[in-house]
């Protein structure tokens, strides 16, 4: 008797699935992909072979197939609610940003469920060991934690790893810069504040690639932690240096995790409820002002302000 795989099908097979989750899709143990779309089919056609696939020339072709039983859907965010609505109830795996606004992520969700179909949100970086240890030892805690995530990555990636290693936000503001920030900050603009069951993070709202690594800096009472190199996982405990370990593709944990979930029932690192919790927080930040400061509920988020979201570095 065969044991049962994952069979993925992948909607937008443009550079993030290039660079960072294409081969996990096939690589991961129990995990392998059956065909992809692309808008440009002869370039589409390129990948498919690269990767040992089949060519669609549309996600409708290649949901048409009863052998696609797993969706990865890595389209322009502006199209993820009708790729998502699309896959349904197939179980499915969505790209960050979730989608374009609160009202759309929680469209899909609602889709989901209704359909008692998983969906999961490419949030990569929980699947990290360095950030496993750490979520490791914030959860495992009773007291509150101070981080500071520099600016070298997207804002949505680390509000959600604020949420990964400090629990529900509870409220969330926009402060000037003070000097404890400056060894953090690479790019201008305000500071984002979330308060969390299990603390407070602080994160410059822009964001820009710049070579410099990533690196989150946490403080408990008189310990303290620095990722000094989130994808690298190397962490200061108290001084001393450990090595967490590295994955082979970025998306490799996530994958992963999605394939345990499916077969073996582990829970996901990030389901639709937990990723559109991202983007909620930065509808609420694109409303705000400097000095504003607001409860966060979910249920109650602002249609975003997407001019002052493009001003403030929010987007990608």
């Amino acid at each position: 008797m065969s044991s049962p795989i994952i069979t993925w099908g992948a909607i937008g097979a443009g550079d993030v699935f290039e660079r960072k989750s294409g081969a996990p899709l096939y690589q991961v143990s129990r995990s392998k992909l059956h065909g992809l779309t692309r808008r440009d089919s002869v370039s589409g056609a390129q990948v498919a072979e690269k990767h040992g696939c089949r060519f669609y020339a549309s996600p409708e072709a290649l949901l048409a197939t009863d052998e696609v039983n797993a969706v990865y859907i890595a389209t322009p965010p502006q199209e993820h609610l009708e790729h998502a609505l699309l896959a349904c109830p197939r179980p499915t795996l969505v790209e960050k940003p979730m989608a374009m606004s609160t009202a759309e992520c929680l469209a899909m969700v609602e889709a989901f469920e209704g359909a008692r179909a998983p969906l999961a949100v490419a949030y990569y970086r929980r699947g990290y060991p360095s950030i496993q240890k750490l979520r490791n030892m914030t959860r495992n805690t009773v007291g509150q934690w101070h981080i500071h995530l520099n600016d070298t990555f997207p804002t949505s990636h680390r509000v959600d790893l604020v949420q990964a290693l400090l629990g529900e936000i509870q409220s969330i503001g926009l402060e000037t810069p003070t000097q404890e920030d400056a060894s953090f900050r690479h790019t201008e603009g305000p500071v984002i504040v979330l308060k969390c069951l299990q603390g407070t993070a602080r994160l410059t709202s822009t964001w820009g690639e710049n070579g410099t690594p990533e690196r989150i800096h946490l403080c408990y009472g008189e310990k303290v932690m620095d990722l000094i190199d989130l994808k690298q996982g190397l962490l200061l405990v108290d001084g001393e240096l450990q090595k967490c370990g590295t994955l082979p593709w970025t998306h490799w944990g996530c994958v992963e995790n999605v394939v345990a979930h499916l077969l073996d029932g582990e829970p996901l690192l990030c389901d639709g409820r937990e990723g559109l919790k991202s983007t909620a927080v930065l509808d609420v930040v694109s409303c705000l002002q400097v000095g504003e400061q607001q409860p966060f509920d979910v249920a109650h988020c602002p249609q975003p302000n997407l001019e002052r979201s493009a001003e403030l570095g929010l987007l990608g």
